[in-house]
């Protein structure tokens, strides 16, 4: 048993509750591993103290065909065709290797420890469908669904290496946990230019998810004040989360990587014969805030269209491969969030929000008719 290590708070209550009740749910074990930061170490000193106190961890035969019903779904059927050609092949060889039952596992895993290559190999074969499964969760954080299955099998590799077969409990517990910290690693490293500690990464999610539902039950951008309220914190700890991606941005810029030389403001499409009057400087923080009121997925499809993720602008196939979407289907999530976008900018008071934007387009000149980007 690993020294110098204590069992976390919420640990510690599930496992006295387990040694009361005499055996831990397995459900109730990855419940607070989602919810608790802990690491490998109290991972693995945690389980060490299960098995020794001889508290099974059980998962009822109903919740485990659930939950192979549901990862089969994912590798057959409307699902799988949802997903570019060259990954349906992928999804298409995962279905060779059915899932494991307790007794095939222990055996694999002693085979595998005594130094079985092909043991080894066949375990992970066989729970790579598992990735696949927690893998939907997490689409829709910036990182593609093909780069969250490849950050996954590292994950579930460790995972096979650390197990032991010995403590009386499934693989899929232990293994779940490992790949969703690859998943959670792959969205700080992947998703961002800078990279994040994961308890930012999680409060600025939290930030995101309330200013969407806050924009959507005000009709409007909510205030630092509300925000604040929503999420129990200080206005200044809101201030700071927003002050990452404080900063200016110029409509009239051209784009990064565009030949033709058109502008921001000439990249977004509008209603037949609407013009607009804008000349000048946006403060990102504005633009930003409308577009971080928009559901996640198309957030970051507009930033990704318009070259604000990295100054490249991405069409709309290359942004389908990396989501896992159909080009048409990306085209009509895009579609469907400028027009809430521009919603939002003629609900403001005076021509498209002048009053809202007069702080920074001091001088409103020159007419600007908007132009679909092209495909």
């Amino acid at each position: 048993m690993p020294g110098g290590f204590s069992v976390p708070n919420a640990m510690g209550g599930l496992l006295r509750r387990g040694f009361d009740q005499g055996s831990i749910q397995a459900a109730d074990l990855e419940e607070t591993l989602e919810k608790r930061s802990i690491d490998p170490d109290e991972l693995d000193l945690f389980l060490q103290l299960v098995s020794d106190l001889k508290i099974p961890i059980v998962e009822p035969q109903r919740e485990r065909r659930r939950s192979r019903k549901e990862s089969d779904s994912c590798l057959v059927g409307e699902n799988r065709d949802s997903f570019p050609s060259g990954f349906q092949l992928y999804l298409r060889a995962l279905s060779k290797h059915p899932p494991l039952s307790a007794s095939q596992e222990r055996e694999l895993m002693r085979s595998s420890r005594r130094g079985c290559t092909t043991s080894r190999q066949e375990m992970i074969k066989s729970n790579l469908r598992l990735v696949v499964f927690l893998a939907r969760r997490y689409m829709g954080r910036g990182v593609s669904f093909e780069d969250l299955v490849e950050e996954g099998n590292l994950g579930l590799i460790q995972a096979v290496e650390r197990f032991d077969p010995e403590r009386g409990f499934r693989f899929s517990t232990y293994g779940s946990w490992w790949i969703r910290q690859a998943f959670a690693q792959a969205v700080a490293n992947l998703g961002r230019t800078v990279r994040f500690p994961m308890d930012f990464l999680r409060r600025l999610y939290r930030l995101l998810e309330a200013e969407r539902r806050l924009t959507q039950e005000l009709g409007r951008f909510p205030s630092e004040e509300e925000l604040a309220r929503g999420l129990r914190i200080t206005p200044a700890k809101v201030r700071r989360l927003q002050a990452l991606r404080e900063g200016s941005i110029s409509l009239d810029t051209a784009i990064s990587g565009d030949e033709k030389g058109e502008s921001v403001i000439n990249r977004f499409p509008s209603p037949e014969n609407l013009e607009v009057v804008l000349e000048g400087h946006l403060q990102k923080a504005e633009l930003d805030g409308w577009l971080r009121a928009l559901p996640p997925t198309e957030e970051i499809i507009l930033r990704a269209r318009y070259g604000f993720l990295d100054g490249h602008p991405q069409s709309l196939a290359e942004i389908g491969r990396r989501m896992g979407r159909s080009r048409e289907g990306i085209r009509q999530m895009e579609k469907r969030a400028l027009r809430q976008l521009r919603g939002w900018v003629l609900a403001q008071p005076g021509c498209m929000g002048k009053h809202r934007l007069d702080r920074a387009v001091p001088n409103v000149a020159s007419r600007k008719r908007f132009a679909p980007p092209a495909g």
